[in-house]
């Protein structure tokens, strides 16, 4: 919404003539493009806030967004920060590279005292004022909301209470202040939100960061790569998910707008050893289950693992003596699914997190791929 990176005037009018484009290629028949949304397109990074705070570490020429994560709370309501956040100094980082950075609440394994927050009106107000305080005190442009996950009836209305909390107090922050405060929320596939009304989602947040990730891992009953666009003949074959099924939830199932999701992509691998083959049955063994950033795959290359692709083009990393299989994203994969994002008229792509895709050298390369795709594309319509 307000990004780094500035897009020509002709993008604008590009967007314009691929609406008429759409029209007339359904006049006559043939298959339209979704519309994009008006606005350049976001790319995101999610910042953990439990790592030593290194502004240097960032790409800021790549980003549009920053997400800075995690605040969390006490069951009574109570906002628990840390030594790195909140941080004036990021965000003041941030929007001299034309970088809007966002408060991030929740995070893995949230849902318990979230919800315990939400089910009592005088510890949700305790805790929405003092996230508010937080965002207007340090320069925040915004909330993201990362509720992990609010799978029942009782906690999926504590998390719509607090949506409609949140949103409330951002647009009252906003009156007082006259800055426009971005409210966003980090969400799975369908599972999770089943009790909760899609205009929830539509009406309250400026867009959605969709987790396509971790589709696989450690609970599944298969080694399968926990990113795939597609599904290969193998995922298929034991019943995986994609990111494209993913996605359709909440294109076709939801009925939300293309340009309020944004796709999300891992910065990282999911890795299993003693298998035969990438989709081999699993047993829940934790020493069989292994997890890497892309830094510490990109280093693995060297050492002689090497990398195979499937049928739709996955990657996997797979050891020299072929006794670990690592799904991963490299600069290519990550380039075919911004593409595709962008071809579904999605609003952007986000990682988790900037700091694992950071090589020796200071280089970013899966962001990058994904930079230049983000500005390719346009001009290839």
């Amino acid at each position: 919404m307000y990004p780094s990176s500035r897009i020509t005037a002709m993008v604008t009018l590009m967007t314009f003539f691929l609406a008429i484009g759409n029209e007339s290629a359904r006049v006559q028949g043939q298959a339209a493009t979704p519309a994009r949304s008006q606005e350049p397109p976001i790319l995101l990074a999610y910042l953990p806030g439990w790592r030593e705070l290194n502004l240097d570490a960032v790409p800021w020429d790549h980003l549009t967004h920053l997400c800075h994560a995690f605040v969390r709370g006490t069951p009574e309501g109570e906002l628990v920060t840390s030594a790195n956040l909140p941080s004036r100094e990021l965000t003041d980082r941030a929007h001299r590279a034309g970088v809007q950075v966002l408060l991030s609440i929740g995070g893995a394994r949230s849902d318990g005292y979230l919800n315990q927050i939400a089910a009592d009106p005088d510890r949700l107000a305790r805790f929405v004022s003092q996230v508010v305080k937080i965002v207007e005190d340090n320069g925040y442009d915004g909330v993201d909301l990362d509720w992990e996950h609010p799978d029942s009836e009782s906690s999926a209305q504590g998390m719509i209470d607090m949506v409609r909390a949140l949103r409330g107090a951002l647009d009252e922050c906003q009156a007082r202040t006259g800055k426009r405060y971005l409210f966003t929320a980090a969400v799975t596939g369908e599972w999770a939100y089943r009790h909760i009304p899609t205009e929830v989602f539509r009406d309250h947040f400026d867009f959605l960061n969709v987790m396509t990730y971790d589709l696989a891992g450690s609970w599944s009953r298969y080694a399968g790569h926990h990113a795939p666009l597609g599904l290969s003949s193998q995922a298929k074959e034991v019943g995986a998910k994609s990111i494209e099924t993913s996605i359709n939830h909440w294109l076709v199932d939801r009925g939300l707008p293309p340009s309020q999701l944004v796709l999300g992509l891992p910065a990282y691998g999911r890795g299993f050893r003693g298998i035969p083959h990438p989709y081999a049955p699993i047993t829940k063994d934790p020493d069989m289950h292994t997890e890497y950033g892309y830094s510490e795959l990109a280093q693995k290359i060297t050492q002689g693992w090497t990398v195979q692709r499937l049928d739709n083009g996955e990657p996997w990393l797979v050891s020299p003596d072929r006794s670990e299989f690592i799904g991963f994203d490299d600069p290519d994969s990550i380039r075919q699914k911004t593409i595709w994002a962008l071809g579904k008229g999605l609003r952007g792509v986000f990682f988790w997190q900037v700091l694992a895709d950071r090589l020796p050298d200071g280089s970013h390369p899966l962001i990058e791929s994904a930079h230049q795709a983000l500005n390719a594309q346009p001009q290839a319509q």
